[in-house]
């Protein structure tokens, strides 16, 4: 499902994740399901579709923090701020979702940070829309540190975090900071 996505074939993973979450619920399994429900709400997600992949996303966390699922419960928060808080520009939600991921990451560990640099970036997405540009820069700063730190310069995460860093930036008015921060990009 994962490559359907990153490939763009929506729909195909939708039917795909549909077989899947039949045989997870058969299984009795709770970290199953919620790994089904998790994937089925970052599809949605991505279609556009952020009110249904909401309730899902929500359901399957609910799941996973209930089964002490904690890795799946960190990225479904995680999910969950980046939806509400920032798509659907429901920022005091996005930022509950925020601190529910940040407790879900303290219970599952987070050994090389990256469940703390998708927190950031999170965070500083959020903080983006709100126009608040400098804080959202010190975020991405923080969520790019991390990145470079653990995946190294050329990751296309840290890519990711350089362009975010770099729109904050220009937005707060630094454009000639802003340019450089995207030829890294």
């Amino acid at each position: 499902v994962k490559h359907l996505q990153l490939a763009g074939k929506f729909e195909e993973g939708l039917e795909l994740i549909a077989g899947a979450a039949e045989a997870a619920h058969q299984t009795l399994w709770p970290p199953l399901s919620a790994s089904v429900g998790m994937r089925r709400g970052a599809l949605l997600r991505r279609m556009g579709r952020f009110a249904e992949a909401e309730a899902i996303g929500v359901d399957a966390y609910t799941l996973a923090a209930r089964h002490g699922d904690w890795g799946h419960a960190a990225t479904l928060a995680n999910e969950l701020a980046f939806n509400v808080g920032y798509k659907q520009q429901r920022h005091a939600e996005g930022k509950i979702w925020s601190r529910h991921a940040e407790l879900a990451r303290d219970h599952a560990g987070d050994p090389v940070g990256l469940r703390e640099a998708d927190h950031l970036n999170n965070l500083a997405v959020i903080l983006y829309s709100q126009g608040r540009y400098d804080e959202s820069s010190a975020m991405h700063r923080k969520a790019l540190a991390i990145r470079e730190r653990t995946l190294g310069s050329d990751h296309p995460s840290v890519a990711t975090s350089l362009n975010n860093l770099a729109n904050a930036v220009r937005n707060a008015g630094h454009f000639d900071d802003a340019v450089e921060i995207h030829k890294r990009a």
